[in-house]
């Protein structure tokens, strides 16, 4: 997990170590003998949940010293129910459902997001899959759903409903109607149950879902199969849609601002903690649920579903008068789809780019880095992928407040894209981290030069309205495919060499270099 232990363990574990001496921070003091509640989603049974968590609740309790933290495993229509009545502070849920609350109830971002291990490898994304029992030859495709009696775990539920219909929107398939879903609620085996007793002619479920079921027995391996299954070589389940960010950890308004501070400091600092089932998770910066959102409007799901759609008799209605003065329908009505187009290009752009700087957004650089590798693959070239750290940023931020921060991110953003060609890509990928992905370089020190002249023009004085700030930036280099086969291990190599240069001094370029093989342990006795 080195993004999660090079990128925010360092900033993290110093705030942490501050907010958690006593007397130091105002929370310790006020705070008191006092309860929190951790309202957690159970997508198995609330037994099965409550063990693989109870770790976390005793962990932020030790951290927090003085405030006895719980947990109360529920379903998301009881997470709903209890955040309405405030009986809970804390909420690890789905992340469609921290979409709904969020606009429902003004929850501010949420404080971290759960990175989930499966046999040591961290996983930071989750699916949906689509499940029918392996005797039915009538039902292989997608295409094949149509008019089927469907299970599904709840409506709120990302990877065990809501995923699952946009693969099917994405394909230009028709949605199911009420009549032909069954919501089973949680546990998500209710949903694998009903299938295989016939009760339903497929399932929707968590990725996952299926094979921890084996896994424990409770289903035999040959029981199941999986339509439009994704090919995902290093995710460890079988999925039918795309992947989205994990359950996010989000505090509830009536928190303090203190409190709220120490607990992120305590889940960004966390050591991975064991699930109960041989397992471990921990918990990462916060992800970006935009995607989440974007597909909740797209099918008209609560909160959006109230959202009326600008058709044609909106078109009409509204702009009859004008529409009428027009001396040519057809200009007009041409005139009104280049402005839809126009819109919907807009709102496209906003969803791949970081609204300060203009750079792409993790999602964006994610999918360009998979599909450049693709090409690169095939036409056997040379890619090098570079992460970039603002050194201590955060004493911008803390000296001259977070307008000048954003003053100085944009201007680096800027003159970052003035050292690189057109060909190449920037993007912003966390508060003061980038990435570029270099494109047909030729070898190591091609890619150096580049990451030097970045380092260059990054010296370069910002003006604020306070005073001037000058920069430095410490930059890991990673080549494709002498260092890896794809983003996150090229990302982790850039992330080593990066921090072994940062404990070496900052201000620096740093390409990966594998560390020595150490010699055979009879070979280090002989000597």
């Amino acid at each position: 997990m080195s993004r999660i232990r090079h990128a925010s363990a360092a900033l993290m574990m110093a705030l942490s170590a501050l907010w958690l001496l006593p007397g130091t921070h105002p929370a310790a003091a006020a705070s008191g003998d006092t309860d929190l509640t951790i309202g957690v989603v159970k997508n198995h049974s609330p037994d099965v949940t409550l063990r693989q968590m109870q770790t976390l609740a005793d962990y932020l309790s030790a951290g927090l010293g003085d405030t006895r933290v719980s947990l109360r495993v529920m379903d998301l229509d009881e997470i709903d129910a209890a955040s309405a009545r405030h009986q809970l502070d804390f909420l690890l849920t789905s992340p469609s459902q921290y979409v709904q609350l969020k606009r429902r109830n003004g929850l501010s971002g949420a404080l971290a997001t759960l990175v989930a291990g499966e046999g040591g490898k961290p996983l930071s994304a989750i699916g949906g899959a689509i499940v029918v029992r392996a005797d039915r030859n009538d039902i292989r495709t997608l295409a094949d759903l149509a008019t089927r009696r469907i299970a599904a775990a709840a409506p709120q539920s990302l990877g065990g409903y809501q995923a699952q219909l946009w693969a099917l929107h994405d394909a230009g398939l028709p949605l199911p109607n009420a009549g032909q879903i069954e919501f089973a609620g949680l546990p998500q085996d209710r949903v694998v149950d009903l299938v295989l007793r016939g009760k339903a002619d497929a399932g929707f479920v968590l990725g996952g879902i299926v094979e921890e079921m084996v896994r424990n027995g409770r289903l035999e391996p040959d029981a199941l199969k999986f339509i439009n299954a994704q090919a995902l070589p290093d995710y460890p389940y079988t999925v039918s849609t795309y992947l989205y960010p994990q359950a996010p950890f989000v505090v509830l308004p009536h928190v303090s601002e203190s409190l709220s501070r120490r607990v992120a400091a305590l889940l960004l600092s966390m050591p991975a903690q064991p699930d109960g089932s041989g397992n471990h998770y921990a918990f990462t910066i916060p992800a970006d649920y935009a995607g989440v959102e974007e597909i909740m409007r797209e099918l008209r799901l609560p909160p959006f579903d109230t959202l009326p759609r600008f058709g044609l008799h909106d078109v009409w209605h509204q702009y009859q008068w004008e529409m009428l003065a027009a001396s040519s329908a057809a200009f007009v009505i041409a005139t009104l789809v280049l402005m839809l187009l126009l819109r919907n290009r807009e709102i496209r752009y906003m969803a791949q780019h970081d609204a300060l700087t203009g750079l792409a957004n993790r999602a964006l650089f994610t999918d360009l880095v998979a599909s450049t590798i693709a090409a690169a693959r095939r036409d056997h070239g040379v890619l090098a992928l570079l992460l970039i750290d603002l050194d201590h940023f955060k004493s911008v931020n803390d000296t001259l407040g977070h307008a000048a921060g954003d003053v100085v991110l944009a201007q680096f953003a800027s003159r970052l894209r003035s050292a690189i060609r057109e060909s190449d890509t920037a993007a912003r990928i966390g508060g003061d981290e980038f990435m570029v992905l270099l494109r047909n370089v030729h070898d190591a020190a091609d890619a150096l030069r580049v990451a030097e002249k970045i380092r260059a023009v990054s010296k370069q004085p910002v003006v604020t309205e306070r005073q001037t700030v000058t920069l430095s930036v410490s930059i890991g280099v990673a080549l494709y495919p002498e260092h890896g086969s794809g983003l996150e291990d090229l990302s982790r190599r850039a992330d080593e060499a990066m921090y072994q240069m940062k404990t070496a001094g900052r201000d620096a370029v740093a390409l990966y270099r594998p560390a020595p093989p150490q010699p055979p342990a009879d070979a280090a006795s002989a000597a």
